[in-house]
């Protein structure tokens, strides 16, 4: 999934100084006028500043294509216009002396461009289980950019590996570990925790996030083995995260933040698969619950409730198609994707979200607020008519299970 463009420190215009010189007070860089004192132009000087604008997102753009960031551009994502503050594209750019640009954070060795004190997540440690791909892995992204140490937790090896190879890539080396999890196996939870003690000192946020779409078909077709590997992952697999990710912060007095992904499935009727819908409700009551009981240690706890998310786990190798119907199926005309659900995930991992806990925030483009209807926007998922039932394991790695019930 795409990485998250970073924020940027203010580049502030409108202190003009004479003799167009560029001052420097208190770390902030002025940009300053090129006359004569007295004959400051301020429309020439904005003219200029977006002209460089447009130069440099023309040169952010063709790198960005290369990294596949393309979707994420505006002619904004520049903006040196006087007064405006610069939110910036990351990338292999490289800006000239005249051109600094304090958001980009890959290369630790530059200290001008390096911007540390305004990332929201500087220096905390988070685990995300299912965080090889789709959701998971942009909250990953998103989490590096804003300063964490990450503990990357998924049952598929393959593709945790390649996530772990990607976040090199992008220059945050040393930064992120990946550990094979499965997380309906408690020693699996806690040898993922121990993970970021270890390489990190510390553990600030867990965000449960590993999923399946687990038993689908008719209720009367569906297994008491499918409904138990549904509640094993979506269900214990956050419970334990919950219970081990607690004892640590407990112990060692860490204030924390605590997330679970789950479903507008688990808000009401005809919102996904019967299994996969009663154990999402699970994590919103399990949410609220452990809310309460942490409270005390200042350990915060809340779930994200996606809509219709175009990742692997729902795509099943029919993005393009999936992307379409997802935008279709909601009020808002773009259909959700990953970074989305880290944007939610960061907010909540944040200090920002200091006062908020036992929430279940919905992110979902207005799709609840119009009523999910999942039978009729997608009747083959649908256990009403379904001609299959068995097992979905997503992007796991395993083999989906399914049988066609007129055989």
């Amino acid at each position: 999934m795409l990485p998250k463009t970073p924020r940027h420190k203010p580049v502030i215009g409108n202190n003009i100084a004479p003799h167009g010189k560029r001052e420097e007070q208190n770390g902030i860089r002025y940009l300053t006028s090129r006359g004569r004192p007295g004959e400051q132009n301020e429309k020439q000087n904005l003219k200029t500043f977006q002209t460089r604008s447009e130069t440099l997102f023309a040169n952010a753009a063709s790198n960005a294509v290369r990294a596949n960031l393309a979707p994420r551009l505006t002619p904004l994502d520049h903006q040196l216009s006087a007064g405006v503050a610069v939110r910036g594209v990351h990338g292999d750019i490289e800006h000239s002396p005249q051109e600094t640009c304090y958001g980009c954070r890959h290369n630790s060795s530059s200290e001008n461009n390096m911007a540390t004190d305004n990332r929201r997540l500087e220096n905390k440690v988070a685990v995300i289980t299912g965080g090889a791909s789709g959701m998971g892995l942009a909250t990953v992204m998103r989490f590096l950019e804003e300063g964490a140490r990450v503990v990357i937790a998924d049952y598929n090896e393959a593709t945790g590996t390649e996530a772990v190879t990607s976040a090199n890539q992008a220059g945050f080396t040393d930064l992120v570990s990946f550990i094979r999890t499965d997380v309906a196996v408690e020693s699996d939870i806690e040898a993922m925790l121990q993970l970021a003690l270890d390489s990190y000192g510390k553990l600030d946020i867990v965000f449960n996030n590993a999923g399946v779409g687990g038993a689908i078909g008719p209720l009367t077709e569906t297994s008491t083995s499918d409904w138990d590997y549904t509640f094993d992952v979506l269900a214990k697999g956050v419970f334990l995260g919950i219970k081990h990710a607690a004892r640590i912060m407990q112990a060692n007095k860490f204030a924390g933040s605590i997330i679970n992904t789950a479903s507008i499935a688990g808000l009401s009727g005809d919102g996904g698969p019967l299994v996969y819908s009663a154990a999402k409700a699970a994590v919103i009551s399990m949410s609220k619950s452990a809310a309460v009981e942490l409270a005390r240690d200042r350990i915060r706890v809340n779930a994200i409730c996606p809509g219709f998310i175009a990742t692997p786990l729902a795509e099943v190798g029919r993005a393009e198609q999936t992307r379409i119907s997802f935008a279709k199926s909601q009020p808002w005309p773009d259909y959700g994707r990953g970074e989305h659900i880290a944007g939610a995930a960061l907010f909540l991992a944040s200090d920002d979200a200091e006062f908020v806990t036992g929430e279940s925030i919905v992110v979902d483009g207005g799709l609840t607020a119009a009523g999910p209807e999942l039978s009729k926007k997608f009747p083959r998922s649908s256990g009403r008519d379904s001609r299959v039932s068995g097992i979905t394991k997503g992007s796991t790695g395993a083999d989906n299970e399914i049988r066609r019930l007129d055989e």
